[in-house]
């Protein structure tokens, strides 16, 4: 499935699979302007016609910001190779978000609600020490692996 306002047509499955709903990834593609984050390279000059999704660990959830091919395969590492790529890894995207929402990055502690709710409408019931989702064959998890795959800022309680 695809959005119209999503001028470079990428399929939503590409960025629900770093965990970003259709409006994080758009904000994404705004706050870049349509160009890569640490060279400036437009995206309409790539091959594809559009920039990488860049993440860092603890997992994909921890996007920092979008890229062209080039810097991205440069950053491997998470290791800045210019003074342009230090700021922009200085000022990740995920960090910002665990910021404005209040929760830090390692995901914090388990919180108090039965249920949470993370960003795609998913709800996750603790039962018996480990949290199982309302979806056929999902697996259900402890609180850490919660928050390494869905990103703290993602998680919502439900009283």
């Amino acid at each position: 499935m695809t959005h119209a306002h999503l001028a470079d047509a990428i399929p939503c499955q590409t960025h629900r699979s770093y965990r970003l709903d259709c409006e994080q990834y758009e904000g994404l593609r705004i706050e870049s302007h349509g160009m890569c984050q640490i060279c400036g390279f437009p995206a309409e000059e790539m091959p594809q016609r559009k920039l990488y999704i860049d993440h860092a660990w603890p997992g994909r959830w921890a996007v920092r910001g979008l890229l062209c091919i080039r810097c991205n395969t440069q950053l491997e590492g998470g290791v800045a190779f210019s003074s342009a790529a230090a700021a922009y890894l200085g000022n990740a995207w995920y960090v910002r978000q665990c910021a404005a929402f209040g929760v830090p990055v390692d995901g914090g502690p388990e919180p108090d609600a039965r249920t949470v709710v993370d960003n795609f409408g998913r709800r996750w019931t603790r039962r018996y020490g480990r949290w199982h989702p309302n979806i056929y064959r999902a697996r259900p998890r402890p609180w850490f692996a919660l928050n390494m795959t869905c990103g703290p800022f993602n998680l919502r309680a439900v009283k």
